[in-house]
């Protein structure tokens, strides 16, 4: 072999290097579906312990799967299984802390248990007060909520006696839920009104829709999934897992605006970046006018790496799942979880844990559920500081200002907003279990 030739060939074989290393790198850097997704069975909720960021966005995605999917054995969804909180918890707190027999029914329709119910109340993010925190889709319907709590976070608040206000604010505040305790909230579309294309393209259920006006009674209609907050226990992991879902067409970046096309909450023309063209709620009185949303953080502003392996498993996942699934409609915006999820100091009683600093998608939001407030972590507003935002809320609360694991989440404060409620000169057990009629909704956050 001549001298040129082997320069030559050195020459070739350093550009394939060169040429195979951003393909190698980028394959390093996909994230996969796992295959047991599809195997024809519906996958198990997830309880491991996330280790990298990929096996976060998989954590993520298997809880999507498992919660909605469906097979011949499991024909109805495990997330219509799972109990309401409102009605869970005031029956915990009505019979075991104030000793008042009470059932609060979980369907006002009078439908099934696991039927979906869903409210109007405003969202997230506390709004300005001349504001109205509906959000109104292109059609210009409302966007409806509800929430669910898995049985081990029932279990879980159960036999801690959680529902006592007084055992609750003496709870141990490095006591965390155990992994497979979940919380969902999702938001949902009115489907009359749709093409029946764009129906095809949705997750779609009947429920029992509770309109925001109690004067007007709730009824049975088909409605559509638009976005889905996943919230889990997993060992060392505290503060809880936060994962949110959307419909692919909900609504574009904002950077990305003008995009044409068919949207459910953007109108297609709209220049979302100009200042307070977009994600602006209606005056609280007057018309409720359809909302231009767009999303303010892409990828829930994650890292370059950790965007890529967001995109690359939603596309995994879509590309595997049955042709005619509609979860196929619908990606993962992104995962939040603490960079450091121990405690700050041992032996000091708060904050309990470091939520400054989430790693993954350091401002995950939804845009069909905080869509008026885009701009912090889920961690702004679910940190173990309580009652922060809601200090104007607690009137005579038994707790004030302590920082307990437990406080991340929400739906753990209930017996102190129902101890808070002093309406008509009668306070706690009285309102919540003798006042208002057993079929007549509550509106206290989520259903």
């Amino acid at each position: 072999m001549g001298p040129r030739l082997r320069a030559s060939l050195v020459v070739c074989a350093f550009l394939l290097v060169v040429i195979l290393l951003p393909s190698r790198a980028a394959a390093q850097a996909d994230c996969a579906a796992l295959p047991d997704w599809f195997n024809g069975t519906v996958p198990s909720v997830p309880t491991f312990e996330p280790k990298t960021t990929c096996r976060f966005q998989q954590w993520a995605w298997q809880a999507f799967l498992g919660l909605l999917d469906t097979e011949q054995r499991q024909p109805t969804a495990r997330y219509f299984t799972w109990p309401l909180p409102n009605p869970t918890i005031t029956d915990l707190y009505c019979n075991g802390f104030c000793k008042i027999a009470y059932h609060k029914p979980p369907n006002p329709c009078g439908g099934p248990a696991t039927q979906e119910v869903v409210n109007a109340t405003t969202q997230p993010g506390f709004v300005r007060q001349d504001t109205s925190g509906e959000l109104i889709d292109q059609n210009g319907k409302p966007v409806y909520f509800t929430a669910h709590v898995s049985p081990e976070w029932v279990a879980f608040f159960s036999q801690e006696q959680l529902f006592n206000p007084n055992t609750e604010a003496d709870f141990d505040p490095r006591s965390s839920f155990p992994p497979g305790a979940f919380e969902i909230k999702s938001s949902w579309r009115i489907v009359k009104g749709m093409s029946q294309a764009e129906r095809a393209q949705y997750y779609t259920t009947f429920a029992c829709v509770v309109p925001e006006d109690q004067t007007i009674a709730p009824s049975q209609q088909e409605i559509a999934l638009v976005g889905f907050h996943i919230t889990g226990g997993a060992a060392n992991h505290p503060e809880l897992i936060w994962a949110t879902f959307e419909h692919v067409r909900n609504a574009p970046d904002c950077q990305e605006t003008p995009k044409a096309g068919s949207w459910a909450f953007y109108d297609g023309k709209t220049d979302c970046r100009q200042t307070k063209r977009c994600n602006q709620p209606n005056p609280a009185a007057g018309p409720a006018y359809p909302i231009n949303v767009c999303r303010q953080s892409p990828s829930g502003g994650a890292s370059p790496a950790v965007a890529r392996e967001i995109a690359s498993l939603n596309a995994s996942v879509q590309a595997q799942l049955p042709r005619d699934s509609k979860l196929r409609f619908y990606e993962l915006v992104g995962t939040v979880w603490a960079a450091d999820p121990s405690p700050v100091a041992i032996g000091t009683p708060a904050p309990t844990v470091n939520l400054q600093d989430p790693a993954g998608s350091p401002l995950l939001a939804n845009t069909s559920l905080e869509t008026f407030k885009q701009n912090v972590s889920c961690f702004g507003c679910h940190n173990s500081q309580f009652p922060g935002e809601f200090a104007g809320l607690m009137g005579n609360s038994p707790v004030i200002y302590q920082s307990k694991t437990l406080f991340v989440s929400h739906i753990a404060l209930f017996p102190f907003f129902f101890e808070a409620d002093t309406r008509g000169g009668k306070t706690g057990c009285a309102n919540t279990c003798q006042g208002a009629p057993a079929t007549k909704p509550s509106h206290v956050p989520f259903q």
